[in-house]
């Protein structure tokens, strides 16, 4: 869950960004107290995933749309 108590005009359905780009894992990971590989291992399944530079979605299985 991402607190957006303070964002003013964010809505449900609204695209998040976790990390990536000028935001690494890493960096979020150190944030939290922990490893990025705990942050990616808990995003859920239902989750869909955009790989930088691709056009694909990949869903929680290996299904691709």
């Amino acid at each position: 869950m991402i607190d957006v108590t303070d964002v003013a005009d964010a809505a449900v359905g609204d695209e998040v960004v976790l990390w990536g780009g000028a935001l690494p894992v890493e960096d979020v990971a150190a944030r939290a107290e922990t490893i990025s590989y705990e942050l990616i291992a808990r995003v859920g399944a239902r989750v869909p995933r955009v790989l930088a530079g691709e056009e694909e979605t990949w869903h929680g299985s290996r299904e691709r749309s």
